[in-house]
């Protein structure tokens, strides 16, 4: 089980070295992605979430908030959504993929306000080919 950011962020930073990634920068808590790269000279921004459940659960999905999805399609560099599982398993789903907008109640925010607000969410099938097991690193 992922303990903390560091450690998210750490392990699909190792995620994206093993598969020839150059350049693997964290970005500021203020930016609306959490990690810059280059693949053969393309920029790469991604945006990594830790979801405590494993990859085929009853939703079977990788999730993002709709409007950080309007944010990172501002973006002219290639965006991936990334979703970290607890059953070592991770998604890397481009931004414009495959997905469906849903509306759910949600935990206001992750850290410290529990209360459930309605929020519409951005949902990507977790296909096998955005699926990788990162145990295997």
């Amino acid at each position: 089980m992922i303990q903390d950011d560091e450690e998210r962020l750490g392990l699909f930073s190792n995620f994206l070295s093993s598969y020839n990634f150059d350049n693997i920068t964290r970005t500021s808590q203020f930016c609306r992605w959490d990690i810059e790269s280059t693949y053969k000279n393309t920029k790469c921004l991604f945006e990594v979430k830790y979801r405590p459940t494993n990859h085929d659960n009853y939703f079977n999905d990788t999730i993002i908030e709709y409007d950080k999805y309007l944010a990172l399609k501002q973006q002219p560099h290639k965006v991936y959504v990334v979703n970290i599982f607890n059953d070592g398993y991770l998604t890397v789903i481009p931004l414009e993929a495959e997905h469906e907008l849903q509306e759910k109640y949600c935990q206001k925010t992750n850290n410290w306000d529990r209360t459930k607000v309605k929020k519409t969410l951005v949902s990507y099938p977790n296909l096998d080919k955005y699926l990788y097991n990162y145990t295997d690193m």
